[in-house]
């Protein structure tokens, strides 16, 4: 199980680049044809796309979780922006662990881990918290 003293851990910081050819690719991808992804703007599930990258320096921390990486699943995702990502800018993202939990059901314990990441522009100013939920069943 995962320790309820891995709660506030950091687990990575990193950088990723909005590059406009990647967010027009992106929208495109999702049959999305509004003008403002082609302008400067990324839609709103976009980060997705480069949240895993930029945080990969964490995957040490991310294994001492414990977690069945063949059992796991992610169970919920959520954003809450200050403002629009904008193509062409530079975000530095941190990534920690908010949350571990447990619940226990017909099938067996399943671990809980909520991690949370936020992003923040060239200027130290916040740009989107992202919050998701891993699961996975014990063994």
């Amino acid at each position: 199980m995962p320790s309820k003293d891995m709660i506030g851990r950091v687990l990575s910081t990193g950088s990723a680049t909005v590059e406009p050819e990647h967010v027009a690719a992106f929208a495109r991808a999702l049959g999305d044809p509004d003008p403002a992804y082609t302008t400067g703007f990324a839609p709103p599930t976009y980060p997705i796309a480069f949240m895993t990258q930029a945080l990969a320096g964490g995957a040490e921390a991310f294994l001492e979780l414990g977690l069945d990486f063949m059992r796991l699943v992610h169970g919920e995702q959520e954003f809450e922006y200050a403002r629009p990502v904008r193509a062409g800018e530079t975000l530095t993202l941190t990534g920690r662990i908010a949350d571990v939990y447990e619940k226990t059901g017909s099938s067996g314990t399943l671990d809980f881990v909520v991690l949370e990441t936020e992003a923040r522009d060239g200027d130290g100013q916040p740009v989107f918290f992202s919050r998701n939920t891993l699961i996975s069943r014990r063994v």
